[in-house]
């Protein structure tokens, strides 16, 4: 039995349809495991075993698409979803999309934090690399808004 051996097998459920395409994996310092399928969105396995589902929702921050092809947490703690259709960092509940004019391919396809808690972002055309002072999201909200805005640390003093 695959339990016996240390392997827990999870079926994720989009409806009564299993989900086949799982095309990234991430665990948060909470202990959830998020993972990102093509076709039937973004799913949160819970600690205490339970699961959520993120799909595209008309008129919110949320995802622009079902197609999720990268996961990473930065340093900070916020989630990056990189979709078929751009990328969403979520953290706290919150999503907000990410969007840079030297960002030539929306198309991210791979994600790996640094260690000065930057994020490099594999295109399908280029290596983007965005400094730390651009990962963190800022505590201030947007007046009239559900959502948190990304915006640049201050410099350090020195």
């Amino acid at each position: 039995d695959a339990a016996r051996d240390g392997f827990i097998p999870v079926a994720l459920l989009d409806g009564p349809e299993p989900v086949l395409d799982i095309w990234a994996i991430a665990s948060d310092k909470d202990g959830s495991v998020w993972v990102g399928t093509f076709g039937s969105g973004l799913f949160r396995l819970l600690p205490e075993g339970g699961v959520e589902q993120f799909k595209p929702k008309a008129g919110t921050t949320g995802l622009p698409d079902e197609n999720v092809l990268a996961l990473a947490f930065d340093a900070g703690g916020t989630l990056w979803i990189a979709t078929s259709s751009g990328i969403v960092l979520r953290r706290d509940g919150k999503s907000q999309a990410f969007d840079h004019d030297l960002l030539l391919a929306k198309v991210v396809v791979h994600l790996l934090p640094d260690l000065q808690g930057g994020m490099s972002l594999g295109t399908l055309l280029t290596l983007f690399v965005v400094p730390s002072v651009y990962t963190l999201f800022a505590r201030r909200q947007v007046p009239g808004a559900d959502l948190t805005e990304v915006e640049p640390d201050p410099a350090p003093a020195g």
